[in-house]
């Protein structure tokens, strides 16, 4: 064998072996050790993201206590017990009478994200759930004004975490008396230190009375009288004589700020004004031609009535007092 020969093929042999060596430490080395490089970078991002979260722990778990504060027990049969007593007692508190209420099964509120969360390795915390929700439904009879109290009042509580659903019902041919049926969802934890405080003590009522102006919203609703059937209309008026105009002075003394229009209906017989004595009560109910006091019924247009007093022409609008007319324009 020649010298060049040998020598290419001692070239040929190191090369073999050097590349041999290379894909062994590739292998049983550089590899696995890039793959532990990568591992370990990946558990250093969580745990500085843990070690972040953990600093968050605090805050966030007091603005659970204080969302705790707002509930009413920490399990389903304490919960149960307290919103029937809690709501019974608030719709009586406003005069309602035949209190029934009613509490459904607790429902488990999920995490929906928590599944997903790949740190966590206790499949039991990954299924826990945060919270619970429980239905009630209460119902209650009186006036309308008590109905509407007793559904701002429900709506005041802290505890009524959701209103679901309310009616207000007629229960009479008279419309006096009324029903409010009201349901309602509340929340509760079932970590004992998220125990609310008004269940640790006994003697601390869980429910607040209704403000006035809580209620002021809902006033508008008695002022128009919802629900209340129009009075019968009187027999037709005999054609009065023509009378002359009054003096102003006269005029002046009748106590028109007393009659507030509530109503400008198509009736039976024709377009109707509505109108009521906010001292006495009285309601009256005019047909074209018709008098209250010394003012005369003419027409009316959507919401407004023109009235004729002292032979002059005024206008007077729905929530107005005839004491607010304005002279109408010819």
């Amino acid at each position: 064998m020649k010298r060049g020969t040998k020598i290419i093929i001692a070239i040929a042999a190191v090369a073999v072996l050097a590349g041999g060596g290379w894909l062994g430490y590739d292998r049983m080395y550089a590899r696995p050790r890039k793959d532990l490089l990568k591992q370990i970078s990946h558990y250093r991002s969580a745990l500085a993201a843990r070690e972040m979260e953990l600093g968050h722990i605090g805050p966030l778990r007091e603005r659970l206590r204080r969302v705790a504060s707002t509930t009413l027990g920490s399990d389903d049969e304490q919960m149960s017990a307290a919103l029937r007593s809690a709501m019974a007692e608030v719709l009586g508190s406003v005069g309602l009478r035949d209190v029934t209420v009613g509490t459904g099964a607790p429902v488990a509120v999920k995490n929906p994200a928590a599944p997903r969360i790949e740190e966590v390795r206790d499949k039991a915390a990954r299924n826990a759930p945060d919270f619970y929700a429980m239905t009630a439904t209460a119902s209650g009879v009186g006036s309308l004004e008590a109905a509407l109290r007793g559904l701002a009042a429900l709506e005041a509580q802290a505890w009524a975490h959701r209103v679901d659903q309310w009616s207000i019902s007629p229960v009479d041919k008279g419309r006096d008396k009324f029903e409010l049926s009201v349901g309602i969802t509340s929340i509760y934890f079932p970590e004992p230190d998220l125990r609310p405080a008004a269940v640790a003590q006994a003697d601390v009522k869980p429910w607040q009375p209704l403000s006035e102006s809580r209620f002021a919203p809902y006033r508008p609703i008695l002022t128009r009288m919802a629900f209340k059937a129009p009075p019968p209309p009187p027999p037709p008026a005999q054609p009065a004589p023509a009378q002359p105009a009054q003096p102003a002075a006269q005029a002046a003394a009748q106590p028109y700020a007393e009659w507030l229009v509530t109503g400008v209906v198509m009736g039976r017989d024709g377009v109707e004004l509505w109108l009521k004595n906010s001292k006495s009560g009285k309601t009256a109910t005019l047909l074209k031609g018709e008098r209250l006091l010394d003012a005369t019924f003419v027409e009316a247009e959507g919401e407004t009535a023109t009235l004729e007093i002292g032979g002059a022409r005024y206008i007077v609008a729905l929530g107005q007092t005839l004491a607010d007319r304005r002279a109408a324009s010819r």
